[in-house]
Order: structure tokens, then C-alpha cells, then sequence
């Protein structure tokens, strides 16, 4: 559990880089609002997934070594994050928007609504974070980023054995290289595949759905209350699907850090 932690810390500071990132193609000028930092940072998301999707499967293609995505994919990430500082920087430090005034503008149900959301998502956040899922595509895509790791080699080994077979695996995955994206963030991270994956990966990206789903909300209502009231429909839905992967046996289990499953779901200790 230290280690996992420690990399989460990691992550978090890595969280900061993304935003600048993402401020590479940001337009606002003047006073950011919450919105803004919000949306800066999925720029930042989408620019990540897009840089590692675009250089990984040509390489993948081209058989080459792990290890040429992986610095090739730094390089490139900071360079932009470089840029990224220096234009926000160059254009000035852009003022945020007061909290106390943000909260100034709520109305006492809209700020129930609020922290009704906030609660919902963070129950899903800790069930991520101490719970655990597996499924049969999950330990491939496992295996695929611990072979890139140990071997070298990207998705043209056995995923059960780690021999290497001369082909891709799953050629389906070459054009979308989920796990060589695993492989990079362990590394990254010094930390196991698994602990990377399941714990910090799945958390964040867990807050990165929801902020999407902010954005949407706040395309399609103009009232703050019936934004947050679409948050907590949507956390609901999230909550408590029939066999959603980290509900039900997930949270029950996740206590004991393990999960328990009987067709779907393996039994399996976290590290």
C-alpha cells in the first residue's frame, strides 16, 4: 500500500504537467475560471492518449523495441510540456477565479447537490483505488505491458507464456496499444503493472470522467444546480450497474483487498 501511495503522489504531480500540456492549445485569456482549468486539463488527457496512439502503432508495426516508443514518447512529452510553461508564462500568469466567490454564487440546495456528487464520486474513488478487477482482456492487456517491459518486444509475444511467437497476439490491439500506454506509466511510475493499472491509472481517470461529464453538463444546462444534479445521475448509474466491474462483489470484497467473482470476476490478492 506505501508503494501505491508514493506512486499516486507521483501521478498527482504528473496530474500538473498534463494541464500545461493541455495549455498548449488553450485560447483563454484574462481569469481562468474553474471551468477552464477543467477543460485544460482533458486537453491535456486527450493530447497524451493522441502522442502515444500516433507514435506507438507504427512502431508496433515496424516491430521495433519498447524502449524506442518510450523515450521517443518523453522526449516529445516534455518538449510539450516546456512550451506549454513558457506560453503560460509569456501570456502572464492568468488570475483563477476566487473559491469563496464561486461559492458566493451557489444557492444552499445547489450547494447540497454539490456535495452530494462530490460524496458519490469519491466512494467510487476509494473503491478504485482499494478494490481491484481482472477479467480475461484485463490480465492480456497485463501480460502485453509486463512483456514490453521485461522483453522488449510490443504485442508479438505469448500473453500466457511470454514466448515469443513471431506475430501479433491480438492483432486487433495494434491500433489501439492500451497496454504499451500501462507499459510507459509503470515505468514512469517505478512501480509494478498491476499497481500502476489498478490503482493510480484507474482513480485518476476515474476523476477525468467526471470532469467530462462536468463539461457536457455545462454545455447542455445553464443553472450550476441542474449541472451537479446530472453529476449525481450519473454517478448513480455508475454506482450501482447490474455486474459493474468494480460494484457490488468489488465493493464487498474491496475491504479485504481482493475481489471475488464466479464467471466474470477471479479471485486475486492485491500486491
Amino acid at each position: 500500500m506505501i508503494q501505491a501511495l508514493v506512486s499516486f503522489i507521483i501521478y498527482l504531480v504528473i496530474q500538473v504537467a498534463i494541464f500545461f500540456i493541455g495549455f498548449n492549445v488553450m485560447k483563454k485569456e484574462g481569469k481562468l475560471r474553474y471551468s477552464d482549468i477543467i477543460q485544460t486539463y482533458v486537453i491535456g488527457q486527450m493530447t497524451v492518449f493522441a502522442l502515444i496512439q500516433i507514435l506507438a502503432v507504427p512502431m508496433i508495426l515496424l516491430r521495433l523495441k519498447f524502449n524506442i516508443l518510450y523515450y521517443s514518447f518523453m522526449t516529445i512529452a516534455i518538449v510539450l510540456l516546456v512550451l506549454g510553461i513558457n506560453k503560460f508564462v509569456k501570456n502572464g500568469i492568468p488570475k483563477i477565479s476566487s473559491f469563496k466567490g464561486y461559492i458566493k454564487t451557489l444557492t444552499p440546495v445547489t450547494i447540497i447537490f454539490l456535495i452530494v456528487a462530490a460524496l458519490m464520486i469519491l466512494a467510487q474513488f476509494l473503491i478504485y483505488f482499494f478494490g481491484q478487477h481482472l477479467d480475461e482482456d484485463d490480465a492480456r492487456w497485463m501480460a502485453e505491458a509486463n512483456d514490453a517491459l521485461c522483453y522488449g518486444d510490443m504485442l508479438t509475444r505469448n500473453y500466457a507464456t511470454g514466448e515469443s511467437i513471431g506475430r501479433f497476439a491480438e492483432a486487433k490491439e495494434v491500433s489501439s496499444p492500451w497496454p504499451m500506454m500501462w507499459a510507459i506509466l509503470a515505468r514512469t511510475l517505478h512501480v509494478r503493472t498491476s499497481i500502476s493499472v489498478h490503482t493510480v491509472y484507474a482513480s485518476f481517470e476515474l476523476i477525468v470522467m467526471y470532469m467530462i461529464y462536468y463539461l457536457i453538463a455545462r454545455e447542455l444546462f445553464e443553472k450550476k444546480d441542474s449541472r451537479f444534479t446530472f453529476l449525481i445521475m450519473v454517478a448513480v448509474i455508475n454506482l450501482f450497474p447490474v455486474r459493474f466491474f468494480y460494484g457490488e462483489d468489488m465493493a464487498r470484497e474491496s475491504y479485504s483487498g481482493s475481489s471475488y467473482n464466479s464467471t466474470n470476476y477471479i479471485y486475486i490478492y492485491k500486491d
